[in-house]
């Protein structure tokens, strides 16, 4: 993770960064469509997908 957000290379540094800005529109536009029980949904399933990561990182 680190390499990706410090990379030597400009141009890589100019990928990394338009792939950040195109996950983060994508969220967005998904967050703008969901009425606030999906939200609620889309958390707790979040949560638990960080749930897993932390158990597999705890491997």
């Amino acid at each position: 993770m680190e390499r990706f957000n410090t990379s030597p290379d400009p141009a890589y540094q100019r990928y990394a960064r338009k792939l950040v800005e195109e996950g983060c529109a994508g969220f967005a536009l998904v967050h703008r469509a969901m009425t606030p029980g999906q939200r609620m949904k889309a958390v707790q399933s979040v949560k638990g997908y960080e749930q897993d990561f932390w158990v597999l990182a705890g491997r």
